[in-house]
């Protein structure tokens, strides 16, 4: 299946579709660059938030070469656990290349003024809210 408009780079050319049955999860996806990894059980407007979601992780992941991406998300995670005490899903939502991918997954303007490295930012912020 073909990705929507591409023109800022911001996702790859190509993802590989999986069945429901196959990866069960409770997510529609994930990214493990390069590689963007969708389940089809999601509606067509999922599908188009989810895109631009992971379009930004494997943007953040390409920019660092994944394993920096995978290092920064791993220490982020681990303090957030260890350190904090927070659950699994409130240390998620508040990892740095998550609160960029969901504050801006439903706005198709956000990748024209994105910069590389402004997710960074988010590092050790206020927490979201867990949905």
């Amino acid at each position: 299946m073909a990705v929507p408009e591409n023109k800022y780079g911001l996702y790859p050319k190509w993802m590989l579709w999986i069945q429901d049955e196959i990866f069960k999860t409770r997510y529609g996806g994930t990214t493990l660059w390069p590689f963007v990894i969708y389940v089809s059980r999601l509606s067509k407007l999922e599908i188009k938030r989810f895109k631009r979601h992971e379009g930004y992780h494997w943007s953040q992941q390409k920019w660092l070469l994944g394993v920096g991406f995978y290092i920064i998300y791993g220490v982020e995670y681990g303090c957030y656990r260890l350190i904090k005490g927070m659950t699994h899903d409130q240390a998620y939502r508040n990892l740095a290349a998550e609160q960029e991918a969901y504050l801006y997954e439903n706005d198709e303007e956000y990748p024209e003024t994105r910069s590389k490295y402004g997710w960074l930012k988010y590092i050790f912020t206020k927490p979201l809210p867990v949905r």
